[in-house]
Parts: C-alpha cells; structure tokens; sequence
C-alpha cells in the first residue's frame, strides 16, 4: 500500500476582519483559534480550501516521526484526559490510514504553544513568514510542541 501524503494545517492568525468565506472555510477545517492544528488528506477538496484562507494558516506535508510526536504529546481524548501508549499507536494508524478520529472519542484538533522564539511574520508568506505553503511543516510543529 502507498503511504499518503499527510498534511499539517496550524492557524497563525485571529479572527479580526475575516471575511466571511475566509471564516467559514477555517470553521470547516475546525481552525477556530490560533495555534490550533488539524492534520488533513492531500485531496483536492481541502487543497481548495486551503488556496482560500492562505493568508490565515500555515501548511505543509508532515512526517509519520512527527505525527507520533504530536499525538503523543497534544492529543486528547473528549473529557480532555491523555492517551496511553496504546491508544497513542492506534490514533497514529488510524491519522495515516485516513480514518475518523471521532469514533475512537479522540478530539480532531490539536492544541499547540507558541512558537518558541515566535513566528517569522504573521503577515508575510513562508521565506519571509509563516503564512501559506511550507515545504515542510516538522519544524515550525517541533517549535510548538
């Protein structure tokens, strides 16, 4: 079987402004604050979703290595409780085969910090800031953690 390439969505910037489309797209992507991540399918629905609201999130493919890293470290279960080991590995299958999260009672969303050492610019795109298409996303995600 081919692996599938994962996709890391982290919002980067508020709320104040957004045009509507904009907004409504990150409600879909369950990007409702800032520093909160989603780990998505390279498929072209939500490659169109991100075109949209570009200028709000930061994306980029994302490794198995990292996937494990912020699941064990940042997924909660609904009640806001930790995952064991075992849970940490089924949750890590289940984000790289493509399977829904909600039926295991794990939350889609992932909570992270701040950037240590804060992000580049949170106006600019990615060589000069952390905005739009990142070739890879471990680094920025390893920073927040």
């Amino acid at each position: 079987m081919e692996a599938k390439i994962k996709i890391a969505v982290i919002r980067v910037r508020g709320i104040w402004g957004v045009k509507p489309k904009i907004k409504t797209t990150l409600k879909k992507l369950r990007l409702n604050k800032i520093n909160h991540c989603v780990i998505i399918d390279d498929k072209p629905e939500y490659i169109g979703m991100l075109k949209i609201c570009k200028d709000y999130v930061a994306y980029g493919p994302i490794s198995e290595k990292m996937i494990t890293k912020i699941v064990s470290k940042r997924a909660r279960k609904i009640g806001n409780k930790k995952l064991n080991d075992d849970e940490v590995e089924k949750v890590v299958k289940a984000i790289i085969n493509g399977d829904k999260l909600d039926k295991m009672k794990i939350k889609p969303v992932f909570r992270l910090r701040p950037p240590r050492k804060g992000y580049k610019s949170t106006k600019h795109a990615y060589p000069r800031g952390a905005l739009g298409k990142w070739p890879s996303i471990d680094g920025l995600i390893s920073r927040m953690i």
